[in-house]
Order: structure tokens, then C-alpha cells, then sequence
């Protein structure tokens, strides 16, 4: 169970203090996973996060909480609805020697929906989020603010409270990033350019797979575009693509992962489970405090 994005937000001091396992568990059961009723485009709730084999709606280790949002979604797509509607309103125009109206296209476009959703297909997926109390600190497993918005605003509802602000440095992401890319010299030594990057003054300019050093990139800085997204490697052990507000898209841990639980040898799905979430944890947090620093602390 690895995480491929990351939003950040810092906790309340007295928040984090009073947070851990029992606390999360007893408010997320009151609020579990289910499946859509069968007028709902949308459901969600807490499941365990190792699964269908999991009972637990928190996962702790070395400090850290992991919790799981499931959505149960209908599978509707719009062009379906659109084709239905445009028969019906042919058929009536024809029938009825009239035209149809807005207002009775969308009692209409309402009417299909309702006749339709109870034979919809359902999609299932999850959202993770991390819960560090110690550096206060949640992490959300998307870049999607929608999700991230979901995810949270679940919480908050479970919780009654959710007393959080995004999490941003004293000084500018972009300012940092774009700094490294103009002169590379000063790019920290444990960390690495990707080939990817995104720039951006009076037009977006976006480099896939590309040598970030060139000649090419140079003369786009000089024009005076500045860094939006940026992908580093950490250590030759994480690499990902940072944006100026300091989420994190893309996000690979490298062989060493693999490496460590072979050398473990957990046959056992839960244990396994722990331990790739318990290397992951720490790695986050060691990156994050790294970047964070780089950063000039907190905001």
C-alpha cells in the first residue's frame, strides 16, 4: 500500500495531541462503507484499509494513522443520458406538434436519471489518509482537491471537528524550485531533476523525459517563466513531481522497498501490509521534514 500523491495539511496542536487509534476507530465506525441505494449517484464511508481482510478502520504503526474513504459511485455517463433525452424530446416534439422546452428538458434529463440509476453499474474505489500527530501533519493519497475535499470533509463530519490548514513553507515553492532549475550547481546533492517539469509566464510550457539542464529550458527561464511542477529524485530512493503549493503528484518508490520486505520474508497479508506502510511512513517523513527545510521551515 503505497502512496502516489500527496496534499498536506497541519493539524491543530491540540488536535494532534488528543488523536490516536481507539478515538478515530470509535467516530469512523459510526459513519462505515456502504453501497449506493438505489436512487444514489453516490455513497461513502470508512472501510478498513488492508481490505476486505482488514476489521480495523485504523491501521497504526510507529506512530502513524492510517485511515480509508470508500465511494461507491454509479457508473452514468452523461453521453447515455444525453442520448436517451434527445429521443424522448424528438418523440414528444413529434407527437405533441410542439416544441420542448428548457425547463421540461431538465424535469425530463431528472426523470431518466431516476428511471436509470437502479440498473447502473457501481464503481468502488478508496482514499487514503495518513494521520501523523507527532509532526502533525495529514496526508491525503490524491492531487484532486475534489477527493481531497471528500476524504476531509468525511472526517470532519465523523469527528466533529477537523481542525486543519494546508500545509505551506515560509518561503515560495515555486521561488525554491525555479531557483534549482535556472542554476542547477545549487540543487542540494541528495537530490536529483527527473526530466519533467512544467513552466509557466503568459503560456504553459510542459517537458516530459527531457535534460532539464539544456540549452532549451535555459532560454525559457530567461524569458522569465517560472517553475509550476517540477519532478525530483530523493536519495535515489523516491522520485515525484512537486507543484508550487507543495502537493506531490506521481509519487515512486524505488527497488529498496521490494528489497527490504523480501528480506523479511512475511508470507501473511496483514503483516506485509504493515511493513510496506511502516517503510512508507518513515520515508515520507523524512522527505517531508528534508523538503520542509529546504523550504525554510514552516509558513
Amino acid at each position: 500500500m503505497l502512496f502516489r500523491n500527496l496534499t498536506l495539511f497541519r493539524l491543530d496542536h491540540g488536535f494532534a495531541d488528543a488523536l490516536n487509534a481507539e478515538l478515530l476507530h470509535t467516530r469512523l465506525a459510526d459513519h462505515p462503507a456502504r453501497s449506493c441505494g438505489s436512487l444514489e449517484l453516490e455513497a461513502a464511508g470508512f472501510a478498513p484499509p488492508l481490505g476486505r481482510e482488514g476489521m480495523e478502520l485504523v491501521h497504526s504503526s510507529n506512530g502513524c494513522l492510517l485511515v480509508a474513504l470508500q465511494t461507491d459511485q454509479k457508473l452514468l455517463p452523461p453521453a447515455v443520458i444525453g442520448q436517451e433525452l434527445e429521443e424522448r424530446v424528438a418523440m414528444m416534439e413529434q407527437s405533441e406538434d410542439r416544441s420542448i422546452g428548457r425547463r421540461e428538458r431538465n424535469r425530463l434529463k431528472e426523470q431518466i436519471i431516476d428511471e436509470l440509476l437502479p440498473r447502473a453499474f457501481s464503481k468502488r474505489r478508496a482514499c487514503f489518509g495518513l494521520f501523523d500527530p507527532r509532526n502533525r501533519r495529514l496526508a491525503v493519497d490524491s492531487a484532486t482537491p475534489r477527493e481531497v475535499e471528500r476524504l476531509t470533509g468525511q472526517l470532519r463530519h465523523a469527528l466533529g471537528t477537523l481542525p486543519i490548514v494546508p500545509a505551506t513553507t515560509a518561503e515560495s515553492p515555486a521561488g525554491i524550485l525555479t531557483g534549482w532549475l535556472a542554476s542547477p550547481e545549487k540543487l542540494p546533492s541528495d537530490f536529483s531533476f527527473d526530466g519533467d517539469c512544467e513552466l509557466e509566464n503568459e503560456g504553459i510550457v510542459r517537458c516530459r523525459h527531457q535534460d532539464l539542464t539544456g540549452a532549451e529550458i535555459r532560454a525559457h527561464l530567461d524569458a522569465g517563466k517560472r517553475v509550476r511542477k517540477l519532478g525530483l529524485v530523493w536519495e535515489d530512493r523516491i522520485s515525484f513531481l512537486l507543484d508550487e503549493h507543495f502537493v506531490f503528484r506521481r509519487i515512486k518508490f524505488h527497488e529498496f522497498i521490494d528489497e527490504e520486505l523480501e528480506r523479511m520474508d512475511l508470507d501473511d497479508a496483514a503483516a506485509l501490509f504493515d511493513a510496506e506502510f511502516t517503510i512508507m511512513a518513515g520515508e515520507l517523513q523524512r522527505l517531508l521534514g528534508r523538503l520542509t527545510e529546504l523550504f525554510g521551515g514552516e509558513a
